[in-house]
């Protein structure tokens, strides 16, 4: 995993998604990035927050696909010039 790649997990239903924004992977026992919330029926981000999670937590998110890497493009809330 690197820093500044985008995420989503899994889930969630119609009604949200959520996105992670990987802005530094640490080399100690954090990984620290923004979560996004995003709705699709509205499409808008209803909830952002800066987050830091544990690096064990987040590397088995990865290994059981709970979350997965997303092309910067792929994300719907971001603008495209």
């Amino acid at each position: 995993m690197k820093a500044t790649r985008w995420y989503k997990a899994f889930g969630g239903g119609i009604r949200e998604e959520k996105y992670y924004h990987i802005n530094d992977f640490e080399e100690g026992e954090e990984v620290s990035g923004t979560l996004y919330v995003y709705n699709p029926l509205l499409k808008r981000v209803i909830r952002e927050e800066a987050k830091k999670f544990d690096k064990k937590w987040w590397m088995e998110q990865e290994l059981y696909n709970s979350i997965h890497e997303v092309a910067e493009n792929a994300v719907p809330f971001l603008m495209k010039f």
